[in-house]
This record gives C-alpha cells, structure tokens and sequence, in this order.
C-alpha cells in the first residue's frame, strides 16, 4: 500500500520535474507528499533554502489540489545519506527523483546522488529524465507498463511492485503489461545470460550452462547461435514469459510478451521508445545483473539516452 512519496528537491527546475509525477500520484493514491531539500552543514544559504521549500510545498499543495498532506523537511547533512535515512524513519513508500542537476538541470548527477541513493535505500525510487513531458501524470494514470525479466525470481521483484501500484492506481482492465526479454549476443552470453540453451540436461537449471556448437559471424568475427539454439532459447523464454503473465491475467491485467535480440540495454530503451510506454520497471538486482545495464558502464549510458520514466525496486523475491 502506498501512502507517502518522497521528492528530494534541490530548488533547480529539473528536479521540480520530479513535481508533477509525484502529484499525479499522490492524488490517485491519496497518499501524503514529502519534499526534502538537504543542505550541507553551515550552509549560508540555508534561510533561503528554507524558505525555498515551505512555499513549494505551499504552491504544490494549492496548484495541483492534492487530497493529502503535502510536507515540507529542511535537514541538513550528505544528500543520499539524509535522503535515505528520512525515508526509511518515515516509513516512505516511494521516492521520486529526476536523474539530472544543477549542473545543467540540478545538482544530481547520475552516478552520484542518485546513484548512492539508489544503491542505498530500501524504497522502491521512480526515477524521471528531466526531458521527459512532465505532465503526462497529471490527468491519466500511467497504464502501459514494461517489466525487463532476466528469467531470476529477483528479477521478478518488479512485478509485484507493479502489480500493488496499479491496483492502487487505475481498473485492472486498463493496464497493459508487457513483459520483455532481451537475447543478448552470444558474446555477451557469460555476462549475463540466464537462461539454458538446447541440450541442458543438468538439474541445476538456470545456474548450469550446456556446451555448444557456434557459428562465426564473417562481418564482425564475432560468435553467434546457431538456428537450432536460437530456437531454443526463444521457446524457453517465451514459456518463462507466459508463466509469468499467467499470475498476472488472472487478475484482469491485459499482458504481453515481447522478446528481442540484441543487447539488453539497448533493446529496453528502444521497445520502450516505439511502444509508447509510460513506465519501465525493474529490479535493482536480477542474476543477470540488469543493474550493471543501467548504472555500470553501459547503464549510466542507458538511462540518459532512455526517455521513460523508470521504477527500481529492490530484489526481493515474491513470497
């Protein structure tokens, strides 16, 4: 159940984005508004930063006639450590913060305040990119989820995140699921790759990888599946896949499957695009390590070229 959202806020208008969401929420869940703005210790600014966010929660408040209570914290102290120790003492269902800063937009960076608050607190964080239309939530629920699977029960965190917001939020009937999965090159099969391929006859199953023949692609000297693999490998997440949406028609929600080739980061992002998703979910920590997708190297390059709004929980496992 979802009953107060936190906006860290850091009075730049890239982080206010974050507003917009958070109030659309608030008002479908009728739930209670936090706005945080940390400022370092002996701040000379810090009458005005107080001053910064009682009226914005004052404006928020009266500007988007929210049902709840709207609250505005001053703290001081290190941003990700005050952020995520409010959180938890307050008993937080949602933290909501935009990905960029002062610097061009607001003082978060991806890859530091955000990163640490992700990495850190046990909330589920909704994280927007400041390009994103920052109205979209403001008048219609978000309704066409993604949810990236990587065939772990960690990964599968998000759909019961997903599944307890939308019943919050919106029917059943007007929510449409879909669930993805992504084949990576075969290169890229060690790195984080789940799923077994033809011939697997260990008892392990996901955790026990079977040998295989390879062909060599002449264009880029690089390996790739063979027909009869690929086939393979395809049937077995498309099973995975309908498994899981089995739970979740069950429940009145409309759900889809979608599996591509390619890098997973990058078949996300793009599906997302062209689908025209409101929302992306995922777990922080699936066995292939989709974190490493959106922080690592390639995910700090995968978030800001995405445009969605992405929802990360924690990888706890479904009871």
């Amino acid at each position: 159940m979802y009953k107060k959202i936190l906006v860290p806020l850091d009075g730049s208008e890239g982080a206010e984005m974050a507003l917009p969401y958070a109030a659309g929420l608030s008002s479908k869940l009728n739930c209670d508004l936090h706005l945080i703005y940390v400022s370092p210790p002996k701040d000379p600014h810090a009458c005005a930063a107080r001053y910064y966010i009682d009226q914005i929660s004052q404006n928020t408040g009266r500007g988007f006639l929210l049902p709840g209570k709207v609250t505005p914290v001053f703290l001081d102290g290190a941003p990700a450590f005050t952020i995520t120790n409010y959180a938890a003492q307050h008993n937080i269902d949602l933290i909501i913060m935009t990905s960029h800063g002062l610097t061009g937009a607001t003082q978060w960076p991806l890859g530091g305040i955000v990163d640490r608050v992700i990495s850190t607190t046990e909330k589920p964080l909704l994280l927007i990119k400041i390009k994103d239309p920052p109205i979209i939530w403001q008048h219609k629920a978000p309704s066409r989820i993604l949810i990236p699977l990587d065939g772990s029960k960690l990964a599968e965190a998000a759909v019961s995140r997903v599944r307890e917001l939308m019943a919050q939020l919106t029917p059943p009937h007007s929510v449409e699921i879909t669930l993805f999965h992504s084949i990576p090159p075969l290169r890229e099969y060690r790195s984080y790759w789940t799923f077994p391929i033809a011939n697997e006859e260990s008892d392990e199953g996901f955790d026990k990888f079977a040998r295989r023949e390879v062909i060599t692609s002449p264009l880029a000297g690089a390996e790739v599946y063979t027909q009869r693999e690929l086939a393979d490998i395809k049937a077995r997440v498309a099973s995975y896949l309908a498994e899981v949406g089995a739970k979740l028609s069950c429940e009145g929600l409309k759900v889809s499957s979608k599996i591509t080739i390619g890098t997973p980061s990058k078949e996300i992002v793009t599906f997302a695009d062209k689908a025209d998703i409101d929302l992306v979910a995922m777990s922080t920590h699936g066995r292939s390590g989709y974190i490493r997708l959106f922080l690592g190297s390639v995910s700090d390059r995968t978030i800001r070229t995405g445009s969605k709004p992405l929802l990360l929980v924690r990888d706890r496992p479904e009871s």
